[in-house]
């Protein structure tokens, strides 16, 4: 089976714009488990902060001084505060396998899904495997209390790998099964003996909205999936040889799995399916999306990786690649990065401003557009670059033997993940305990996420006051244009600047942290936060 692996200004403020103004540090890094192989999957952050994680357990295991019960392998949710606290943990499972490979987060519930073996219990629904594993997708409340649960499968190994939902709240799924999946007496069958990728769409409600299979020679599977507000969801993964959505068709460069990308309106009708490949093995891990519909994917690639007309230099084994995709399915640019060793691009996320947070693993030394990182052995890769693909940062954490990132998310103020170490890991001066098996961390990293690489270069801007309530003053060496934002990226105000002192009246704003968004006439953007008082 294929398994997944600022600041706040205050007072007059004078700012020389540059790329790398702000120094980048981890607030906080917790560890969480207890004496079994423990793994943090996935993670999701709420405007305030807060960050709901699920993965796997093994035994039971503590987050914070909440304790949740486990066998062989049980499913896990927690959630933790702004300042890294455990609010609440839970499991759910049986006596064999479950796994949690995914997570979506929306104001009101959370959603699972992963795979289960045998008997499984989530909340109140007892499930029971039709054959090996089978997918099951669970809803619960912000409490992590369980809603409904769902279950897909057939005699063999059938798992779900990603979800997301949309503003209706309805689910959308992908993972990957083979010979026959029923979900709920709607029947998806192969035609060969090897694994084909799925996708399913429920409503909030768990009723069945429809469900789709690809068609294959080889094997290959759906691993991310994303909602866009352009009512579309974006889908990647692998795939072996021929590999068909609809009746579109793509083939690999060769006989090694390449990785592809795909877009399916909301009724699952495919808009477009584009291959990634170089000459070896190369897979898409994870997919989100802006809004304005654009894709962003990271994997890794065994080669020289080609996207449309452009291939990229190969590093060595594994390399992490990054890129950015149109709504009709143009690759807009594409990154790879990494060092002679194993690099593993495993999970992505956006910040307010489209810029681009990538998470994974490094083997000893890696190198992204220039920025390099090390580890004594393989370390967890946090990599970022704008919407138009320079570089912001690179940074590495660890210590010997193996830890890795399976999870990002990102909100206006930090960028949270979540995965595993072993023995030993350290996020800047945060040392986690030893562990002599795999063990979960959460961490956060204090970025200036707002700010882009191509800002005003060599000009000066003045704002004021901050706090500010009623009029905001803004003093510019040049025209631009002015956006403000909440958090939640939901534009408030525009407004034009003129070279010179400007005047703006602020009073109908909403209170708390906004994003003052400046954009030249060279579409250079800089951009900064202000309290609302």
């Amino acid at each position: 089976m294929q398994t997944k692996l600022h600041y706040i200004i205050s007072g007059i403020v004078c700012v020389l714009f540059s790329p790398f103004l702000f120094a980048q540090n981890f607030d906080w890094a917790y560890a969480a488990g207890g004496v079994g192989n423990d793994v943090g999957t996935s993670i999701a952050t709420d405007a305030n902060g807060n960050s709901y994680i699920t993965g796997n357990i093994s035994g039971g295991g503590y987050f914070g001084s909440n304790y949740v019960s486990g066998t062989v392998f049980e499913v896990f949710l927690a959630k933790y505060d702004a300042n890294g606290n455990a609010l609440w943990a839970k499991s759910y499972g049986g006596l064999k396998n479950e796994k949690a490979f995914s997570l979506a987060l929306t104001n009101n519930a959370i959603y699972l899904c992963g795979y289960f073996e045998d008997t499984a219990t989530f909340g109140n629904t007892t499930l029971i495997s039709k054959g090996e594993t089978d997918v099951f997708v669970m809803k619960t409340d912000l409490n992590g209390n369980e809603i409904w649960t769902k279950q897909a499968g057939g005699i063999n190994d059938d798992v779900a790998y990603g979800i997301a939902a949309d503003a209706a709240e309805n689910v959308y799924v992908c993972g990957t099964y083979k010979s026959k999946i029923n979900i709920g007496g709607t029947e998806l069958t192969t035609t060969n003996p090897f694994n084909e990728s799925f996708i399913l769409s429920f409503d909030k409600n768990s009723n069945l909205r429809w469900a789709k299979t690809s068609k294959g020679n080889n094997n290959n599977s759906a691993f991310g999936i994303a909602w866009n507000k352009n009512n579309a969801i974006s889908v990647c993964g692998f795939l072996g040889q021929q590999f068909t959505f609809d009746s579109t068709q793509i083939s690999s460069q060769t006989s090694s799995y390449d990785a592809f990308v795909s877009s399916f309106d909301l009724d699952g009708n495919l808009q477009w399916l584009k291959q990634i490949g170089s000459a070896a093995e190369d897979q898409a891990m994870a997919v989100t999306c802006d809004q304005m519909g654009n894709s962003y994917i990271t994997g890794y690639t065994g080669g020289s990786i080609k996207f449309g007309n452009d291939t990229l230099a190969y590093s060595g084994w594994n390399d992490i690649f990054t890129a950015k995709v149109n709504t009709n399915g143009d690759f807009l640019w594409a990154r790879q990065g990494g060092g002679s060793k194993l690099d593993l691009g495993t999970s992505i996320a956006l910040d307010n401003l489209n810029n681009v947070y990538v998470a994974g693993m490094f083997e000893k030394t890696a190198t992204f557009s220039g920025k390099t990182i090390n580890d004594a052995d393989r370390g967890v890769a946090l990599v970022s670059y704008d919407s138009n693909g320079n570089i912001r940062f690179a940074q590495g954490a660890g210590d010997v033997q193996t830890d890795a990132a399976l999870g990002v998310s990102v909100n206006a103020e930090k960028t949270y993940l979540t995965g595993y170490y072993l023995y030993k890991c350290k996020f800047g001066n945060y040392a986690l305990p030893y562990a002599d098996f795999f063990n979960i961390f959460i961490t956060a990293y204090d970025f200036p996420h707002l700010v882009s690489i191509q800002n005003f270069e060599q000009e000066k801007i003045q704002f004021y006051p901050n706090p500010a309530n009623d009029v905001l003053y803004i003093n510019s060496s040049e025209n631009s244009t002015l956006t403000i934002l909440n958090i939640q990226g939901k534009i408030l105000l525009e407004a034009a600047i003129n070279n010179g002192l400007n005047q703006i009246d602020i009073s109908n704003l909403e209170n708390g942290i906004l994003i003052l968004q400046f954009q030249n006439a060279a579409r250079a953007t800089s951009t900064f936060k202000l309290v609302m008082q």
